[in-house]
């Protein structure tokens, strides 16, 4: 049992990843977080240790974790055809030949100098054109760097372009960098 769990050691149960354990239902878990929050929101003292305890609590309580992940499928689905449509879309004037193309490349294949620039300037929007099975293989320093979409300000089109770009999962993710950064 860890030192932090030991703070609650009448509160055991199998919730905690590290091997500590939590007995209380989410219910009862989400109602003391509710009564805390309204506590502090009235400007009251509240013990922070217990507030941590119950927040770890939740998000490694298995019915939390299936509701998130229901959320999260959800939202997915609902969005699957926007962001379809946002990649098909931005697929018509990002090249192929993007990674090999200059600035005098893109002006002569029709595009005007504003959008060439701001291809050339943006280049997480180059995933579009790479295969989800290439985009999995990408380095996680490539995507956190090179790739970084939230570094490049891209509208609401281009980052739902880029997201239907990527793969459901990644090769070679072991610590879970690359599906942290397609989360963020």
């Amino acid at each position: 049992m860890s030192a932090f769990a030991d703070d609650f050691s009448d509160l055991t149960g199998p919730y905690f990843a590290d091997g500590s354990e939590c007995r209380m239902t989410l219910g009862e878990i989400q109602n003391e977080l509710a009564a805390l929050t309204e506590l502090a929101h009235r400007g009251y003292d509240i013990d922070e240790k217990r507030f941590d305890y119950l927040l770890k609590a939740q998000e490694e309580n298995p019915e939390y974790m299936a509701m998130i992940a229901a959320e999260k499928q959800h939202w997915r689905d609902s969005v699957a055809e926007f962001v379809q449509e946002c990649l098909e879309r931005t697929r018509t004037f990002i090249p192929v030949n993007i990674f090999d193309s200059s600035f005098e490349d893109l002006c002569k294949i029709g595009l005007s100098p504003e959008l060439a620039r701001r291809i050339l300037q943006k280049p997480c929007l180059w995933l579009t054109r790479m295969s989800k099975a290439e985009l999995s293989k990408l380095h996680e320093y490539d995507l956190i760097g090179r790739y970084n979409s939230t570094q490049q300000h891209l509208d609401i089109i281009e980052t739902a372009a880029v997201y239907a770009a990527l793969p459901e999962t990644f090769k070679n993710d072991t610590m879970g960098k690359k599906a942290e950064w397609k989360s963020g």
